[in-house]
């Protein structure tokens, strides 16, 4: 059965498209509506192969789809209003926009239609949310960054789009303890930056023209945009924490062309998703944030870290 969803996986992957993917088997006792907001990083593709596996462990078939990119909501929005037209059981999904889920709720609730979160939580509705507890990686990022910097340290922070809240709880969490303990201050925020080339840009003008001290990177990609940008400018001085668990990223650790990495796993998302959903229709109490553990990574661990993820990968 691993197996079998391993080529399946591959074959999607090499096939491409936002077209519905059907998955597990034909007599299932349930089928789950899985709604991602793309599928073009390692992040998405472990979270989708978390999914499969667990539904393929509990004879649960996956019906999924995702738009073009994570930034196409009004096009995850046209998928989401389809999928809510499936006879499915449950749907799982993860917002583009965190800000416009409430139509959601009201939509399925006639129909008795159980909704769950994955990787984003919702701004204007409450539901089960399964993914990293944000704010608790803004503080771990702050810690290791009073650590290394220490009093008087100047922070920047690059950060994608507002309207997820994955990312704007990374922020608030990070400017709750500076606000809080006063013994860092951040110097700029710069918003908006959802690809390498936008963090790059801001990364340069931080390190240039704001003279930080470090940079608190929301992503991995803005993470590896801010390590161009620091080596073109020779401040490595200028130390930076980014948040994701990619391989480029992770080597940039390995490499010490990052200093710090703070760790997610989509794997783990995707499976404790298919999971919780599953053992909620079957009446058991799951809980309303369910948070998978997130790991801070140096040059001095990521070492092991990689071990044991590769030995995890061999093991499904």
């Amino acid at each position: 059965m691993k197996r079998k969803w391993f080529f399946a996986l591959l074959l999607a992957l090499l096939l491409g498209g936002c077209n519905a993917d059907l998955r597990g088997e034909e007599n299932a006792a349930y089928t789950f509506g899985v709604v991602l907001k793309t599928m073009d990083s390692e992040h998405w593709m472990e979270i989708r192969a978390g999914m499969e596996n667990a539904a393929s462990e509990r004879g649960i078939r996956i019906v999924l789809q995702y738009p073009s990119n994570e930034l196409a909501a009004e096009e995850q929005k046209t998928i989401l209003r389809d999928m809510l037209a499936e006879p499915i059981d449950a749907l799982l999904f993860s917002p583009c926009d965190s800000g416009d889920t409430a139509w959601i709720v009201s939509e399925a609730e006639p129909h008795g239609l159980p909704l769950f979160t994955i990787d984003t939580g919702t701004l204007d509705s409450k539901l089960p949310y399964i993914g990293s507890d944000n704010r608790g990686i803004g503080r771990m990022a702050y810690e290791y960054l009073l650590e290394t910097v220490g009093e008087g340290g100047r922070i920047g922070i690059i950060t994608g789009t507002s309207r997820q809240d994955s990312l704007s709880n990374r922020v608030s969490g990070f400017r709750f303890f500076c606000m809080r303990d006063r013994r860092m201050e951040i110097v700029c925020l710069d918003t908006d930056c959802n690809n390498y080339t936008g963090a790059y840009r801001a990364a340069r003008h931080q390190i240039k023209e704001e003279n930080v001290s470090a940079i608190f990177c929301t992503s991995g990609v803005i993470g590896m945009g801010a390590v161009t940008a620091r080596e073109e400018l020779g401040r490595n001085d200028v130390r930076l924490i980014a948040v994701d668990t990619q391989s480029d990223v992770l080597n940039a650790v390995r490499e010490g062309r990052l200093d710090a990495l703070i760790t997610q796993s989509g794997y783990s998302i995707g499976y404790q998703a298919v999971a919780d959903a599953y053992a909620s229709l079957n009446g058991e109490t799951t809980p309303q944030e369910h948070y998978i553990p997130n790991t801070l990574l140096t040059a001095e661990t990521v070492g092991a870290f990689l071990e044991e993820r590769y030995e995890e990968s061999i093991a499904r």
